[in-house]
């Protein structure tokens, strides 16, 4: 399936002003439906990240070393 046939599963919505504020895919297309399901999974690893930018971070030597102590 090529994009141009791909676009007719996708919709656009705009407001009175023309501004985009919504996008309708057509999830009984399959390859949509496996697109969606990445895009969502990869948003859901993105927002953990953000929140845990905060968190204290433990070198990658200082971790290494852990689990090669822990190997021996």
């Amino acid at each position: 399936m090529n994009s141009k046939s791909l676009k007719k599963h996708v919709s656009y919505l705009y407001d009175e002003k023309g501004k985009l504020v919504c996008v309708q895919l057509n999830l009984r297309n399959k390859i949509i439906r496996n697109f969606y399901a990445q895009l969502m999974e990869d948003l859901e690893d993105t927002l953990d990240a953000m929140a845990r930018d905060d968190e204290d971070t433990i070198p990658s030597e200082e971790v290494r070393a852990s689990l090669i102590a822990k190997m021996s």
